[in-house]
């Protein structure tokens, strides 16, 4: 994802793909769908052109989509672009992922809610 009005968020998008290809083992396909919001801003305010999105996409054979994520514009239409990315092994292995870092979430909330009760059962035995 990258934003019309920050040319640094688009610059870093070759940065990405290199970090995905160097970490995902080559026989993996990753689904990769760029996304460029805030497609409601004035064009004066835009320092991405649609060219550059089209050159960027084609050459990296990535499909692309604007959006607004402040007007609801396509957002809907990104996500449904993404899940028909995420068909077949590509979902099994989102879900993988996915599952991992609620597990992950959930762990860490059972260790806070574990220390706040510790934290209270010392205070109840003080006093």
């Amino acid at each position: 994802m990258c934003s019309y009005d920050k040319k640094e968020s688009f610059d870093n998008l070759a940065k990405w793909l290199d970090f995905i290809k160097l970490h995902i083992p080559s026989n993996k396909q990753i689904p990769i769908l760029m996304m460029v919001n805030k497609n409601d801003i004035a064009k004066d305010k835009k320092l991405i052109s649609q060219n550059d999105i089209a050159n960027f996409a084609e050459t990296n054979k990535i499909p692309s989509i604007s959006i607004s994520s402040r007007k609801c514009e396509s957002t809907e239409l990104g996500i449904n672009k993404m899940l028909e990315l995420l068909s077949g092994d590509n979902l099994n292995i989102f879900f993988e992922t996915e599952n991992k870092r609620r597990e992950s979430i959930c762990d860490a909330k059972k260790l806070k809610s574990k220390s706040q009760d510790d934290t209270i059962n010392r205070k109840k035995k003080c006093c």
